[in-house]
């Protein structure tokens, strides 16, 4: 696929064929530069979003440090305020394309967008990366639901 035009340059054998995720992918590759783009349906990624309102909110815990500031150079460090923009989940994926866009230009500084009941697209410069920081994420929403499980919110 041609990352300037969103182009198929060569599709593969059927029947395969390319996912319907591949144009959220195109946004991080082209809004943020991203080398790699993981999507999960992660069970932790659907109950924050259905915990949050539009914004996955936490700070104070050490797995913060594994996530990219994106565009910065830099992880986010303990003490910071980490915050993932929340969107609306639709019928057919590539229809989301549009609401990730938006909150990709609004939360500039994300390497995540989860999507309400469905999971959470994560990016980084590589894939190795992008691997690591899904890794944390799904750290820090499985730790978020167990602290409201047990009452510890602060």
């Amino acid at each position: 696929m041609s990352k300037s035009t969103g182009e198929i340059i060569r599709a593969p054998a059927p029947p395969i064929k390319p996912s319907a995720c591949t144009p959220l992918f195109f946004n991080a590759f082209n809004m943020r530069n991203a080398g790699a783009c993981v999507h999960s349906h992660s069970q932790n990624a659907v109950l924050v979003t259905m915990m949050y309102g539009k914004e996955f909110v936490i700070k104070n815990q050490e797995m913060i440090k594994g996530i990219a500031r994106d565009g910065k150079g830099v992880n986010w460090k303990y003490y910071d305020t980490l915050v993932v923009p929340i969107i609306e989940n639709t019928a057919e994926e590539e229809d989301l394309k549009d609401s990730m866009a938006a909150a990709i230009e609004a939360y500039p500084e994300t390497c995540a967008v989860l999507v309400r009941n469905h999971g959470v697209y994560v990016w980084g410069e590589t894939w190795q990366k992008a691997k690591a920081m899904s890794e944390a994420y799904d750290y820090l929403f499985e730790l978020a639901v167990k602290i409201r499980v047990y009452g510890l919110e602060k």
